[in-house]
């Protein structure tokens, strides 16, 4: 997640520039996520994180079945190091989706 997103407090040790995502430091403070795609639930969190490009198509986040773009190919942003596809166990799918809901 640190690779795109800013979660202030937290350091990961990634340089992001100003076209990499949303700042989700208080994320859980929103009504609507994604551009306002979906109301704010966990559930839709969980949603988008199994396939964020169902939720919202051209979102460059990758999903279950997709992978970002090359830097080649992405002219707006591309990914350093290659980041593929965004595997989560349901278990981990859960823990991320409620943590992200406590940020408040």
């Amino acid at each position: 997640c640190f690779t795109c997103h800013t979660l202030r407090g937290v350091s990961a040790g990634v340089m992001r520039s100003p076209t990499s995502g949303p700042d989700l430091t208080h994320v859980a403070s929103r009504t609507t996520l994604f551009a306002d795609v979906r109301d704010f639930s966990k559930e839709h969190l969980k949603e988008w994180l199994r396939d964020p490009r169902a939720v919202k198509p051209g979102v460059r986040m990758p999903g279950a079945a997709v992978t970002y773009p090359s830097m080649a190919e992405d002219k707006v942003r591309g990914v350093p190091g290659g980041v593929q596809k965004l595997t989560l166990s349901d278990d981990l799918l859960d823990k991320v989706a409620v943590y992200l809901a406590a940020l408040k």
